[in-house]
């Protein structure tokens, strides 16, 4: 015990100057934010600098402790004392990891000593509608503890490494250049070492963006999984570093092999680099059929048939060909333009604006569709004119469900159908309001405040701002909520009218949570004791579908498939993409308009900017997938 006291003072003081830097450049770096500029450069690349600082340090410290004693000689004295290599080398690594957080504790503090006056870059909305708080609103809510053990672990990995690699070095230098070229192997190699190990990949991100960082601090399993293989690293240098000391007494490398094994490693990854497949074109849908005048604006799909809302009528669409569909027939109502439409046996329902009557009114058309080659029109019943915006309006049952907002209200409006088929308002359920001064928010119009609706069995699962709900509708004049389950994003601030993509698989049912960008999965075998099973990092737009072990989802950019599977939690890694050809892309991917996605004899049939287009279910020889 007496010789470990005086080693780790010998080590302390030793390794003091270098702490003193460290902290002598966090120093620095906290004047230097009295400076508006370089603060607002800083705040919008914090974490980036903050963690390359991190490793860095863990080069400067791991690189001599055990170099150092073999370039002045002293290595073999200390072996020849009453010390064995343990006794030697562990105080040796305890004093460089200490050294290693206060830095990083300095490093961090240059930010929370003064995170009020951070200057706050910009949130922002993703491609795939997730809300991005701004890093500064990150940095409050995760803490100044949660953020240094979160990027001390990167450190700590690299420092365990350049340890381990110095004890087989006569120079510091020398002992940075190998621990250097390991590190940098080991990099290049995770992503396949990690491949065969999915449930570390959440939590060992290296250099953890704000999504990642959330996702850890939020998730006990995910923090734990972390933490572990992190200290199992550390003891393996150190283990290893005993080893090497143990085997060789001193004995080091010299210039040449270490340089040999730069030169192989670099010839390595460029040999890679150019004998690498290039990545296949990504492929395009199967179809298009866009309709020679008007557009296509909703779809529903009963058996090899597509009922198409057009403008002003309906359209009826051939589906048995993915190649090639058509449209078979088209009519045409006047005073009416149409949005939304739903079959119930061979009735065509569509929802739209009646012209007129002085003023225009919600409406809803009713077309016969038992001869598709020659839709009629049978009649119509308006229902109001004070639905601000509609959107989902889907058969339930024997009757409609529509999900719209009128006034500040968000909800669902049930009809019920009479003896000649046409509609009759049955009941309506309010599932939320929207807060006063919804209509300023900046974001708007092309963020919708709107409500998610998936209909299975006659029960409606609604996904809407706090979380999602479910609504028995066996009979549509008493429409009864049954449950209702609260997801807390990790920041509402903008998430006041968002709907929540929601899908079912079998008795599992996904939802989106926004931030930090989750699809979560619920058992609900008992559907009125929904159950949290797992969730995974997932980025989806407006439309999710799962079948089996794959997730189908729309973006700005194309169709995405992603695998799931399953450990302790989901990881949906991307395996394919369709792309949106370009004669359909809008002036912004995020006004491009995707509908529903509908299966029809593996074929995905949907509409994208007023075209009817057709993805393969599974992926074609040579694509991505």
């Amino acid at each position: 015990m007496r010789a470990w006291r005086a080693l780790l003072w010998k080590e302390g003081r030793e390794e003091l100057p270098k702490v003193l830097v460290g902290l002598g450049l966090c120093a620095v770096v906290w004047m230097l934010r009295q400076n508006a500029e370089f603060d607002a450069e800083f705040a919008s690349n914090y974490g980036s600098l903050i963690a390359m600082f991190i490793v860095v340090c863990s080069v400067a410290l791991g690189m001599g402790l055990v170099a150092k004693e073999s370039s002045k000689g002293t290595l073999p004295f200390l072996l020849s004392k009453p010390l064995s290599a343990a006794d030697v080398l562990l105080p040796k690594y305890l004093v460089g990891a200490v050294a290693l957080l206060v830095i990083a504790a300095g490093a961090w503090a240059t930010l929370y000593v003064d995170l009020a006056g951070l200057a706050a870059d910009s949130s922002f909305y993703s491609h795939s509608g997730t809300w991005y708080p701004s890093l500064k609103r990150v940095a409050e809510e995760v803490g100044y503890v949660n953020m240094l053990l979160v990027h001390l672990t990167t450190g700590l990995l690299a420092y365990s490494l350049i340890f381990a690699s110095s004890t087989v070095a006569d120079h510091p230098l020398k002992g940075a250049a190998l621990g250097l070229l390991l590190l940098v192997a080991f990099v290049a190699s995770s992503g396949s070492l990690l491949g065969y190990f999915p449930a570390l990949i959440p939590s060992l991100d290296f250099f953890a963006n704000r999504a990642a960082i959330v996702r850890l601090v939020s998730d006990p399993w995910l923090y734990f999984v972390r933490l572990v293989p992190t200290a199992a690293a550390m003891a393996a240098g150190v283990v290893v570093a005993i080893a090497l000391v143990r085997r060789l007494r001193g004995a080091s490398l010299g210039w040449k092999p270490i340089g040999m094994g730069w030169l192989a490693l670099i010839a390595f990854m460029t040999a890679l680099e150019l004998t690498a497949e290039s990545r296949p074109p990504v492929p395009g849908p199967l179809s298009v059929l866009t309709p020679a005048e008007g557009a296509y604006l909703d779809l529903a799909v009963v058996g090899d048939r597509g009922y198409a809302a057009t403008d002003r009528g309906l359209a009826v669409l051939d589906l048995r060909d993915p190649t090639q569909p058509e449209q078979l027939a088209a009519t045409e109502v006047p005073l009416w333009s149409m949005r939304r439409v739903a079959v119930v046996d061979s009735l065509a329902y569509l929802l739209g604006q009646r012209k007129g009557l002085p003023a225009d009114s919600l409406g809803i058309a009713v077309f016969s569709i038992g001869d598709p080659l020659r839709p009629a029109f049978k009649g119509h019943r308006i229902i109001g004119d004070h639905t601000g915006d509609f959107w989902d309006w889907a058969r339930c049952g024997k009757g409609l469900v529509l999900s719209g907002r009128w006034g500040r209200k968000l909800g669902l409006v049930s009809f019920a159908l009479d003896a000649a088929g046409l509609p009759v308002r049955a009941d309506e359920r309010v599932v939320d309001e929207l807060p006063e001064g919804y209509d300023q928010d900046p974001m708007m119009p092309w963020w919708q405040h709107m409500l998610s609706m998936h209909i299975h069995n006659e029960r409606i699962w609604v996904g809407y701002r706090a979380g999602f709900l479910a609504i028995d509708a066996r009979d549509l004049g008493a429409l009864r909520e049954t449950v209702r389950v609260e997801m807390g994003d990790y920041d509402q601030e903008h998430d006041a009218g968002k709907s929540r993509p929601i899908t079912r698989e079998g008795h599992t049912l996904y939802v989106r949570r926004y931030w930090p960008g989750d699809l979560v999965a619920f058992d609900i075998a008992d559907p009125n004791a929904p159950r949290e099973i797992g969730h995974g990092s997932f980025r989806a737009s407006t439309t999710i579908k799962v079948l089996g072990d794959w997730v189908y989802s729309t973006g700005g950019t194309g169709l995405f498939a992603h695998r799931l599977t399953e450990y302790h939690t989901y990881e949906y890694e991307r395996a394919g993409h369709w792309q949106v050809p370009d004669e359909l892309e809008s002036f912004s991917f995020y006004d491009r308009r995707w509908q529903r996605l509908h299966l029809v004899r593996d074929h995905f049939y949907t509409l994208i900017e007023h075209s009817l287009v057709v993805f393969p279910l599974k992926p074609s020889e040579g694509s991505q997938l």
